[in-house]
């Protein structure tokens, strides 16, 4: 690793940013696979991993159509430069304006399609995501065949360390129970979302909110669900709330989407089948102080 910056007490982002300005002064680095190599040797990872650099690009392609990957870590990267001083990051956080342009059904289907949109420093810090993601599969495989995981100037017990458990999420939606009879009675029979059923679930849905397990658990809605008695005198306001676990985040039910992005979304989810639950009939009441946005 370069000594210029090793002796000076850097905060993460600080020393991060530091690094990402030098590489971005080398052209060649606007290529992807040198963007990798580059990471590689900043962290020196062929000394203690032989040949580690080689496969983690040999790999790439597989690891980048695994869209979460480089969405959650963006997304968790942008939630650290709106809590981190301007001053440091400023210059990082506008190498992003590139990436919000490029729309998600081509950015995560296969990134190297829309590479040539971005500029020398978002292709960096793509490089930064599959170089961690590419020698975490590294270690992995190498457990998975029996292999050793330390090479002979290591020490570190790699077999220590626990992966977190990945979180699991929950689409919960808002729809009109007079309205949507037939949808509401086929959500219900068939507990789970049928194809035919996405599109008419999109129009059917008034309000929508998404978010971890745990989060839901801890919401409004799940607060009213658990609450709200049946509606005793029914009335034209009366509400559903359909609850669909997910197995991943997926951005495009978060709030101000593109219409045809959301509606695609919906069409998405029916192809998965995902299991679904319809809440009794409630009072319009039940959704007017939960974390419900505008579909």
């Amino acid at each position: 690793m370069n000594s210029g910056y090793r002796l000076t007490p850097f905060h993460f982002l600080e020393k991060f940013d530091f690094i990402l300005e030098q590489l971005s002064e080398n052209r060649k680095n606007s290529n992807l696979d040198a963007a990798i190599i580059a990471w590689c040797n900043e962290l020196s990872l062929d000394e203690i991993f032989p040949k580690v650099s080689q496969e983690i690009i040999a790999n790439q392609n597989l690891w980048i159509q695994q869209n979460k990957i480089l969405k959650n870590t963006l997304k968790l990267y942008r939630q650290l430069l709106v809590i981190t001083d301007k001053k440091i990051t400023g210059g990082i956080g506008n190498s992003f304006n590139t990436l919000d342009n490029i729309s998600s059904k081509d950015f995560y289907h296969n990134i190297q399609e829309v590479k040539q949109k971005m500029n020398t420093k978002s292709i960096i810090i793509v490089a930064f995501v599959l170089t961690g993601v590419g020698l975490l599969l590294y270690l992995l495989n190498k457990k998975g065949s029996n292999s050793n995981l330390q090479s002979k100037n290591q020490t570190t017990n790699y077999s220590n360390y626990i992966l977190p458990i990945e979180e699991k999420y929950i689409l919960a939606l808002l729809i009109k129970s007079d309205r949507y009879q037939d949808l509401i009675h086929s959500l219900k029979n068939n507990s789970r979302l049928q194809p035919e059923d996405s599109s008419k679930l999109y129009g059917a849905t008034q309000g929508l909110w998404i978010e971890t397990t745990s989060k839901f658990e801890q919401s409004q809605i799940k607060q009213e669900l658990i609450n709200c008695k049946t509606v005793g005198t029914t009335s034209e306001y009366d509400v559903h709330f359909v609850t669909i676990e997910l197995d991943e985040d997926d951005s495009r039910f978060y709030p101000n989407v593109n219409p045809m992005d959301r509606r695609d979304a919906f069409i998405d989810l029916g192809k998965r089948s995902p299991q679904v639950t319809v809440s009794r009939r409630l009072s319009c009441k039940a959704y007017e102080n939960t974390e419900f946005y505008s579909r």
